[in-house]
């Protein structure tokens, strides 16, 4: 492998893929230095005859080494001026969330109440409470005839109970009442509460008057306290109506309830009669309160 000698600093070094003298204090080029010629090497070493000159050998033309390494020409860039970030705006809070619980209630409510309405309807056959039955519903009476019916309108109705409630005023000002009457105006957050402080009231008396003698033919009553679309515990609260008797002027009888907040008809043809007594025989218990309650109450009678 061929040698080189740095004509520089003198090292000594092989010439396969250096490019600089390997002496760091140096660093010639070594595109700039000439490898030493075999033939011009033994010429200097062959034996020469006696009495014959040895001839001075043809000085070498030595490059001059420059002053410096060559450099690498970079091609300038040009670096633009930074670019200013736009002005730093904080993004606005969040808006809170809408608060929907009384915008849901309020919507249950109706609901609710047009259910309940719209199956007091239906119960009744047309006509609602008050109205003084707008539709032809029919009935069958005792004797097995076939009669149109309507509500009998609640102005031609007193109402009366042995028991009932104390009125309530709330603390923002709202007075709740509990009278039997509210069991005849067609609202379905009113409701007549006893007011027996040690039980349920068992064996008071429920007492409609009408203002003339009519032929009821049915009775449909939503029972409890059925204000459970403001508060779904209000109903189960409050004790319900179970068992009971109507009574009127020739007639009486006994029927178990439904414990439920829908509207329910009781078929019987009470006769003609100037009044209808409901006795509160057993109850349906409340988990919160030891009282009765009652919705709204309608008869049919005989248009």
């Amino acid at each position: 492998m061929a040698q080189l000698t740095c004509p520089q600093c003198g090292t000594t070094f092989e010439a396969q893929g250096a490019e600089f003298c390997p002496n760091p204090s140096c660093g010639y080029p070594v595109a700039f230095m000439k490898p030493p010629q075999e033939d011009d090497t033994q010429a200097l070493h062959m034996e020469r005859r006696p009495g014959e000159q040895a001839e001075e050998p043809a000085p070498v033309a030595v490059a001059s080494p420059p002053d410096h390494a060559p450099t690498e020409v970079i091609p300038r860039v040009v670096v633009p001026p930074p670019i200013a970030p736009p002005a730093y705006h904080p993004p606005s809070p969040p808006r809170p969330p809408r608060n929907l619980t009384p915008w849901l209630v309020g919507a249950g409510a109706l609901v609710l109440v047009a259910g309940l309405v719209v199956a007091i309807v239906a119960l009744s056959g047309g006509g609602t409470p008050g109205d003084g039955g707008t539709g032809s519903p029919t009935a069958t009476t005792s004797g097995g005839h076939t009669v149109s019916v309507q509500a009998l309108d609640p102005s031609h109705i007193a109402a009366d109970a042995e028991s009932t409630h104390p009125d309530v005023t709330l603390k923002n000002g709202t007075l709740l009442t509990y009278r039997l009457s509210n069991t005849l105006d067609g609202d379905l957050k009113t409701a007549w509460n006893d007011g027996d402080e040690n039980g349920y009231a068992l064996g008071t008396h429920l007492s409609y008057t009408f203002d003339q003698p009519v032929h009821v033919v049915a009775v449909v009553l939503v029972n409890g306290y059925a204000q459970s679309f403001s508060n779904e515990d209000v109903f189960h609260e409050n004790g319900r109506l179970k068992t009971v008797t109507f009574d009127s002027d020739d007639d009486s009888f006994s029927t178990t309830l439904q414990d439920t907040v829908d509207a329910q008809r009781i078929d019987r043809d009470f006769g003609t009669t100037s009044k209808i007594v409901i006795r509160l025989d057993d109850v349906y218990e409340g988990n919160k309160y030891t009282d009765s309650a009652l919705t709204e109450i309608t008869f049919m009678v005989e248009a």
